[in-house]
């Protein structure tokens, strides 16, 4: 029975890190086919960042309004998030690509971008599945299993801060925005 369950969650794990992958991507290809109007611009010489922890709370406000509108909207506004924070990456990727060259672009996302997006994806995950519960229960009256999964909706989150915490510290003092 327990085995059952955690090949059910390892699935709905999966099937909605394809959704987030999918939103995020396609924003970032979305951005690859407007990069005429995005090559101009300096995102380096344009943002004034002066320590880690802005980084950090940044993040952390995308994080909990991805969260939080996820809930409220049923997942339609987490994943506009999630999409155009897949377009600014892109922008800033295809900017920096046009200015410094692929190689610094590449320095500037390669390092920190993957631990930031698994990151937000965790947030992404609890506003996606509480939604998904709450709509269970307005369609058929299910009751919504917050007692046994608000201690895992507990650690991913918790898990999705340290994540976004290391993506701060990285992209601060080793990549140096």
């Amino acid at each position: 029975m327990k085995i059952n369950l955690k090949r059910s969650f390892l699935r709905s794990y999966l099937k909605n890190f394809s959704i987030f992958l999918i939103f995020f991507f396609g924003g970032f290809i979305l951005s690859i086919f407007t990069s005429k109007f995005i090559r101009s611009i300096d995102f380096k010489n344009n943002i004034q960042i002066n320590g880690y922890q802005e980084i950090f709370i940044n993040n952390l406000f995308v994080s909990l309004l991805i969260l939080i509108s996820g809930i409220v909207s049923l997942g339609l506004l987490s994943s506009i998030i999630i999409f155009l924070n897949g377009f600014f990456l892109g922008a800033f990727f295809i900017s920096y690509t046009y200015i410094y060259g692929i190689d610094i672009a590449l320095y500037y996302i390669i390092f920190h971008s993957p631990v930031e997006i698994v990151g937000l994806f965790l947030f992404y995950f609890v506003s996606y599945d509480i939604s998904k519960h709450i709509i269970k229960y307005i369609l058929s009256k299910d009751r919504i299993p917050f007692r046994t999964r608000g201690k895992i909706y507990f650690i991913q989150l918790l898990t999705g801060l340290f994540l976004l915490f290391i993506a701060s510290v990285i992209e601060f003092y080793f990549i140096n925005i």
